[in-house]
């Protein structure tokens, strides 16, 4: 301030900034004058007031999609300007979504999301759960419902797609069901896939089999391990009398005959265990359906799973963290299978398939753990359940009979049209009737058969033959 000056005015330059703000303030104080002493209003405010509108928040687009393997999902919601405040913006799931959320198809629980300051755009992350099952398209649908600090813009609701990615589940195994690789191992009593030793000499109509393998698939392969002499099972070809409608089998006794498998993490020794398993079995009874036989076990006393008959009765037993439980089906002597046994931890069943005719128990609460104890095939190897207190361990309970096929799928439940067309699959090949006979045998057609196709009543497929 000049001499004979009593005033001077402090400039301020303001900048227009373009952000929607709340109004600030300027406190200018005076201090520490020079050649005059400080009066009574020392401090001074200044309010800036924001001049610019708020913006508007809406979703990007109306649509996106991602493929059921792209788990880590997202839609993306936008400003039509960064705003100098935290917008925050309430959103909800829309009653017209076909997936199921909670962790079956997706995962969304949050229904509010903060744009911080500055910022102009956010995700709305959700995860997207890979359920190897083929189905239909599902659908995510989401409303902005309200925001603070913005509008809604135009968009107000988005659709993701998820996108089924399963389709590819074949054509290698049984019926044209499962490739290489979604199966652990396909076998089946073909002259080729059979061994008289450690996989050099093929079977011939009569031999005893060492070695059983899939020559076209990177699988496991199941030997006769036993030191027990004459336990290994004989191969009869399709030309003989102990054939099934023109198929080769392999005849277990009853007394001794057992293949087994090393643990595998595609099996049972996985670390973090199986939510879904399918395990597939064709056979055919002999006259004994009365006395105690395994027909396929893994596992041991902690963990496991197994198919298994006594008192004319074929058992499907799971057990882990939870107690045993079954799924069973009345039999008949000298009668042709087939038995799909599954374990299915998002329903929380164990499920079984006899001849096409299901049966379900609840109580698998949660995963199958990791089990050593190997495979048996044709009876028990080293430990199995057959009731909450009622366990066995070392070999034996050997299977009196004939099995035809044998295939195993890992993380993996059949769908509803899978399951019809295995059912034709299996009535075609082996002269079986079956629940919902969707094939009329013919012999002309009487060898093999693949489909493709979907289930009316709910829209699952399969598309790979």
């Amino acid at each position: 301030m000049l001499e004979d000056s009593s005033s001077v005015n402090i400039d301020l330059t303001i900048v227009d900034d373009a952000l929607d703000e709340l109004h600030e303030i300027l406190v200018i104080t005076l201090s520490s004058p020079s050649n005059a002493n400080l009066g009574t209003n020392t401090t001074f405010t200044y309010t800036i007031e924001d001049n610019d509108d708020g913006p508007t928040v809406a979703f990007d687009t109306t649509a996106s999609k991602g493929v059921e393997a792209l788990t880590a999902a997202g839609i993306l919601v936008r400003l039509s300007a960064p705003s100098g405040q935290a917008v925050t913006v309430d959103y909800s799931i829309d009653g017209t979504t076909t997936a199921t959320n909670a962790g079956i198809d997706f995962d969304l629980q949050t229904t509010q999301l903060v744009i911080p300051a500055g910022v102009d755009s956010i995700l709305i992350p959700f995860t997207v759960f890979n359920d190897f099952i083929q189905e239909n398209d599902e659908t995510v649908v989401i409303n902005l419902n309200g925001a603070t600090n913005a509008t809604l813009g135009s968009i107000t609701q988005h659709t993701y797609t998820i996108s089924d990615d399963d389709g590819g589940f074949g054509p290698d195994g049984p019926g044209g069901i499962g490739g290489s690789t979604e199966m652990s191992f396909f076998l089946q009593a073909k002259g080729n896939w059979l061994f008289t030793d450690a996989g050099n000499t093929n079977a011939t109509d009569g031999t005893l089999i060492q070695q059983w393998e899939n020559p076209s698939q990177e699988g496991l392969i199941a030997i006769n391990s036993t030191s027990v002499t004459n336990s290994e099972p004989t191969y009869q070809d399709l030309n003989s009398a102990e054939a099934v409608n023109g198929n080769g089998v392999m005849v277990f006794d009853g007394t001794a005959d057992l293949l087994t498998m090393a643990d595998d993490a595609r099996v049972n020794t996985q670390s973090t265990g199986y939510s879904l398993k399918s395990t597939l079995v064709v056979f055919e009874t002999s006259s004994d359906v009365t006395t105690r036989q395994v027909i396929y076990e893994q596992g041991g006393g902690g963990n496991g799973l197994n198919i298994w008959i006594e008192s004319g009765v074929l058992h499907f037993g799971a057990w882990s963290s939870w107690s045993y439980i079954e799924t069973t089906t009345a039999i008949s002597a000298n009668t042709v299978y087939y038995a799909v046994h599954e374990l299915d931890q998002g329903s929380g069943v164990v499920r079984s398939y006899v001849n096409g005719t299901l049966a379900e128990t609840p109580g698998m609460t949660g995963v199958l753990s990791s089990h050593g104890g190997d495979v048996g095939i044709g009876g028990m190897d080293n430990d199995s359940r057959f009731a909450t207190n009622d366990s066995q361990t070392n070999e034996g309970l050997h299977f009196q009979g004939k099995i035809m096929e044998i295939a195993h799928f890992n993380e993996r439940n059949l769908n509803q049209a899978q399951v019809a067309i295995m059912a034709s699959y299996m009535a075609a090949k082996y002269n079986i009737t079956v629940a919902g006979n969707n094939y009329a045998y013919g012999s002309t057609y009487g060898t093999e058969v693949i489909g493709i196709g979907a289930a009316a009543s709910t829209g699952e497929r399969h598309v790979a033959a």
